[in-house]
């Protein structure tokens, strides 16, 4: 049974522990995770120290790595805040950051409780923080009263908790704390929700851009080539464009047309070889009812622009968007959000390519020789695990450096008594490695000599939970 209540005090009282370092007039040394949950989170978080006209340094990381927590500790701070990340590595911080005032707002599994560091984690409430709250709706409880009553960043809590697959409700909806935020929002008439086509870009692609864009869920055929998106839309006499000439867009189709898209999207997933149900086609949407941009009003859209500047290696550009939306940030976001989407597209295309994905008892390993960017390993682990019937597990490798792989854990929910995060972080400890996770997405750091040993480990715990 989760713990709401002390959930929230502890939120409560973190937050007076930043004040009291604002006030002090301590500068703040803020780290966060590259995905759309962590550049939200940093977006939230500089809103509030903005707002308090506090002095702050923000870094946006791939990983709180051994590396990168060792660069901190030649910095000469005294206050760090770590968002969407920490929890994991709590004993390298209480270690590497002895005699500094840290907070680790987090949603990931924790490593442990500590005397030392102030950590807000809704695991140790009974609150899962795979479902029913991201690392943005931690930092948001912990700071919403130092943000500014008229921006109080509901809507960028509900772009995180969606960008990080939190829509685990009926109709891929979000649940729990993610809900009553969404609430929230509705009662200040600034979020509302709608159901439709679970398609990218309803209000701002050309349809047959939003089908080739669609990952979540996978279209067999369609998903990622926009040759067949564009042939499937002539064959249901569907037009590309309306009479004025201008692309038409999922929210520009009849009531008829959209109900004979829907028919043939449900049939050829219900057919085809993937794991996708027919009905994950169909989803609660998230709109921002004062947002005038149409690119930013669907908060799927806009949580896959900020994944987008974060994965190409942009962060800085999805910070700036959730802070100010100048035109020329737009601009540049949209170009990495397009190129994202085609690398995307370029890298599931690639791995049809048998040679480049070893299967073994259900589980699928994206070998090292398929070039995906570390950045971009754990977005197509996902995806790849969505189309694929006869896995429960995805392994994706990829190399960050000469010395080092990215590796990316995904697994089926259906595996319930699989705790990825918690054996990840295990194996890599003994290892003398970096890793961990959710329960059924996890990411390490391994040494090139190592991964041999790393993936034997990993397989025997994985095959004692395969039922593929």
């Amino acid at each position: 049974m989760s713990d709401r209540k002390n959930f929230i005090v502890l939120s409560r009282d973190v937050r007076k522990e930043i004040e009291e370092e604002i006030e002090e007039g301590k500068m703040v040394r803020c780290v966060s995770h590259l995905d759309s949950d962590g550049l939200s989170s940093a977006c939230i978080l500089s809103h509030a120290l903005l707002n308090k006209k506090a002095d702050f340094h923000l870094s946006i990381v791939k990983q709180l790595s051994i590396e990168v927590i060792g660069a901190l500790t030649k910095e000469k701070y005294e206050t760090y805040i770590f968002t969407d990340l920490g929890s994991g590595q709590i004993s390298q911080l209480e270690e590497r950051l002895k005699g500094k005032k840290v907070f680790v707002l987090d949603h990931h599994l924790p490593e442990k409780e500590s005397e030392k560091i102030r950590q807000v984690n809704p695991h140790f409430f009974g609150i899962d923080g795979e479902k029913e709250i991201s690392g943005v709706g931690v930092t948001y409880f912990v700071i919403k009263e130092l943000l500014p009553p008229e921006n109080s960043n509901e809507w960028l809590v509900v772009v995180g908790a969606v960008g990080d697959r939190q829509d685990k409700g009926e109709r891929n909806s979000l649940i729990g704390l993610n809900r009553e935020i969404v609430r929230q929002g509705e009662k200040t008439r600034k979020i509302k929700e709608e159901l439709d086509l679970n398609l990218f870009g309803r209000y701002s692609r050309p349809l047959h851009k939003s089908l080739e864009y669609t990952f979540h869920p996978y279209i067999p055929g369609v998903s990622g080539d926009e040759t067949e998106a564009v042939a499937l839309l002539k064959k249901l006499g569907i037009r590309l464009k309306d009479e004025e000439g201008n692309w038409r867009r999922l929210v520009d189709l009849t009531a008829e047309e959209k109900k004979k898209l829907t028919e043939e999207i449900i049939r050829r997933i219900a057919e085809g070889e993937t794991p996708s149900k027919p009905l994950d086609i169909i989803a609660t949407h998230y709109i921002n009812l004062v947002e005038k941009e149409e690119r930013l009003k669907d908060a799927r859209e806009f949580s896959t622009i900020l994944n987008g500047c974060g994965r190409l290696g942009k962060p800085e550009i999805g910070v700036l968007l959730g802070l100010s939306r100048k035109r020329e940030v737009l601009e540049e976001a949209d170009k990495l959000m397009v190129k994202y989407r085609k690398e995307l597209a370029g890298y599931l295309n690639k791995l049809k390519n048998s040679k480049l994905v070893d299967s073994r008892n259900g589980i699928a390993v994206i070998k090292p020789q398929a070039n995906i960017k570390d950045t971009m390993i754990g977005t197509v682990s996902s995806i790849l695990l969505t189309s694929l019937k006869d896995k429960g597990v995805v392994i994706g490798i990829a190399e960050m450096n000469n010395e080092t792989y990215k590796v990316s854990i995904r697994a089926k929910p259906e595996l319930e008594k699989l705790e990825l995060g918690k054996v990840v972080r295990e194996i890599t400890k003994k290892i003398s490695c970096f890793g961990g996770g959710h329960r059924k997405a996890a990411g390490a750091e391994i040494k090139k000599e190592k991964i041999g040993i790393f993936l034997n480990e990993l397989m025997k715990e994985i095959n004692q939970f395969q039922h593929f």
